[in-house]
């Protein structure tokens, strides 16, 4: 083999070209993404490559060193978080900056604003017409006003089912007092008076109304009344309105609907002839008939 090349060997070549590679390759080794240890020997590796090959001679090997570093400097620059990396990163995003924002979808209107712009579809009542519950025509959305009168309906008939269970209860602790009062004889008067009637009575103060009225008889009333208003009410929805009588007045509702219709649009066609055959309108006959009511003075 040969002498090596003279430039290869000179000072004026072979300095730049060992200190341009060695110095990014101490560079990139110490800033690389490793842990400590990790940066340390690869620090040396670098290290302990160039002092090895300080000496060769061989074009082939001093070649093969060169690219071999040349890769390690390569992979360190593209590393993920190298500096390198970073800057461009930085380049390719630059105009990322200076783009205008774009505008942010218009959000889809709510499902409920739909409702508003739907006409209102009859349903079902729900409750039977009657002589004195009309038919509830359920419309959609519903009107504020038929929803209170049916939390008004709903609200009265809890009150009255409530107001009837505190009624029996109480009525349960009167019959227990009578109980008590019988086994123990204090009734009102001498002892054997109250027996002598069959009916065990309450004893009242001196100068209080209620003479021979019972414990529980003022709950026993509401027990009475409740009932009685409750087969009121049973007799009242037992009177329906009969089918035919529905069927006639829908259809007087729907010949009440056509009328309408057809004098709207019969008024609408008077006004388009009379706006093309140019005659005086509305507001022109009135200013005549006032003129003619006009009175003259001498």
């Amino acid at each position: 083999m040969g002498p090596p090349p003279a430039i290869l060997r000179a000072p004026a070549h072979r300095i730049p070209t060992l200190w341009a590679l060695y110095r990014p390759l101490l560079r990139a080794a110490t800033a690389a993404p490793l842990p400590h240890p990790h940066r340390r020997a690869l620090r040396k590796h670098v290290r302990d490559e160039f002092r090895l090959s300080r000496n060769l001679g061989n074009l082939d090997r001093i070649r093969a060193r060169l690219r071999d570093a040349e890769q390690l400097l390569h992979d360190l620059d593209c590393a993920p978080h190298s500096h390198s990396h970073l800057s461009r990163l930085r380049a390719l995003a630059s105009h990322l900056v200076s783009r205008p924002r774009p505008r942010p979808p218009t959000p889809p209107l709510p499902p409920s604003s739909t409702c508003i712009h739907r006409k209102p579809t009859p349903r079902p009542s729900i409750l039977h017409a009657t002589h004195f519950h009309p038919p509830l025509v359920r419309t959609r959305p519903q009107p504020l006003a038929l929803s209170m009168l049916i939390f008004r309906r709903r609200q009265a008939a809890q009150k009255r089912f409530d107001r009837l269970a505190q009624a029996r209860e109480l009525e349960r602790v009167a019959r227990d007092v009578e109980r008590e009062e019988g086994e123990l004889g204090m009734l009102r008067g001498a002892s054997g008076q109250g027996q002598s009637g069959g009916e065990l009575t309450r004893r009242e103060p001196a100068g209080e109304q209620g003479e021979g009225e019972r414990w529980g008889d003022e709950w026993r009333g509401w027990i009475r009344e409740a009932r009685e208003k409750e087969l009121t009410e049973q007799r009242r929805n037992e009177l329906r309105i009969p089918p035919d009588l529905f069927r006639r007045a829908s259809a007087l509702n729907r010949q009440r609907e056509r009328n309408s219709a057809e004098a709207a649009l019969r008024r609408k066609q008077k006004k388009g002839r009379e706006a093309a055959q140019g005659q005086p309108g509305a507001a022109g006959r009135a200013g005549g008939e006032a003129g003619q009511r006009t009175i003259r003075r001498p």
